[in-house]
């Protein structure tokens, strides 16, 4: 009887803990606020090609935009937060239609985009988008931190 008291007690305990630990990379939706540049996709480092922009995304979460560049084009579109925290969806995205020397970067970024399900902070300056998949990633560094 000892020995299952003891095992009810650890699994409470282990349920406790790791509730807390998982909220500790939640972002508040404010601090998505700002210009974001991408700097990770898919796990691999960003590096446009010559003479294309770099990549960002810019959030205005008190109106539920989001804007910014995805490697060639501007593109502008809608997000949502779900009652769950660090659970985001975009909505479909819009964007100038100008044509690069290489669309591979902006293909990308515009597919996990729409893929995105939720997000967490990685570091002081740096969040992460995760879509359905572990390879379906963007991690974002806040503007003018290096």
């Amino acid at each position: 009887m000892r020995k299952i008291a003891v095992s009810c007690y650890l699994f409470l305990f282990l349920v406790v803990f790791s509730s807390c630990c998982s909220t500790k990379s939640i972002l508040p939706l404010s601090s998505l606020n700002g210009d974001w540049d991408i700097i990770e996709l898919n796990d691999a480092v960003v590096v446009p090609p010559p003479n294309q922009p770099f990549p960002f995304i810019s959030f205005d979460t008190a109106l539920g935009r989001v804007s910014g560049n995805s490697g060639c084009n501007r593109m502008t579109g809608s997000f949502e937060v779900n009652d769950k925290p660090g659970k985001i969806s975009f909505g479909p995205m819009a964007g100038t239609r100008k044509a690069c020397p290489d669309m591979r970067l902006e293909q990308t970024i515009l597919n996990v985009m729409t893929a995105v399900k939720k997000y967490k902070q990685l570091g002081e300056d740096m969040i992460i988008l995760q879509g359905t998949s572990k390879h379906q990633t963007i991690v974002l560094r806040r503007r003018g931190i290096r």
